[in-house]
C-alpha cells in the first residue's frame, strides 16, 4: 500500500483499519459549500486519488511491507462539495476491500488451526509400497 496512507489496512481503513474508529462514516462526509475551495478542491482530489489507488491495490500490493497508519493532513480541510460523492464511492471501495481482507484472515486462520492439528512426529510407517518384491 502507499506511504501516504492507510494502514491496515486503511481503508482499512473508513477502509483498511484493523477495527480501530473509522476514517470517514458514510454519514460523516460532510462537503464544503462554496467555490473559495480550489487548493482545498485539488488537495481532496490528490487525497482521493491515493484513496482509490490503496483501495484497489492487487493482493500483491497487499503482501508488501506493512505501512504506517494514516494520518489525515492537518491543512486538508473541510471535504469540498464537488467531491463529495467520490468520497462516498472510496468509501464503499475500502469497505469492500477490509470485509475481503476480513474474509481472508479468517480462512489462513482457519488453514493455520487445521495444520496446528496435524502431529509433527516422525511417521513409523513405510512411505513407499514394494509392488514388484
Amino acid at each position: 500500500m502507499n506511504d501516504g496512507g492507510m494502514g491496515d489496512g486503511g481503508m482499512n481503513g473508513g477502509g483498511m483499519n484493523d477495527g480501530g474508529p473509522s476514517l470517514l462514516g458514510a454519514d460523516e462526509i460532510t462537503p464544503l459549500a462554496g467555490s473559495t475551495a480550489r487548493p482545498r478542491e485539488r488537495a481532496w482530489r490528490d487525497m482521493l486519488d491515493l484513496f482509490e489507488t490503496d483501495a484497489a491495490a492487487s493482493d500483491a500490493v497487499v503482501e508488501a511491507e506493512p505501512v504506517e497508519p494514516w494520518l489525515p493532513p492537518l491543512d486538508l480541510g473541510p471535504l469540498p462539495e464537488s467531491l463529495a460523492d467520490r468520497a462516498r464511492a472510496v468509501l464503499a471501495a475500502q469497505s469492500d476491500r477490509t470485509a475481503r481482507l476480513r474474509t481472508d484472515m479468517t480462512t489462513v486462520r482457519s488453514h493455520l488451526d487445521a495444520l496446528a492439528r496435524i502431529p509433527a512426529d516422525a511417521v513409523e510407517t513405510a512411505v513407499y509400497l514394494d509392488r514388484n518384491g
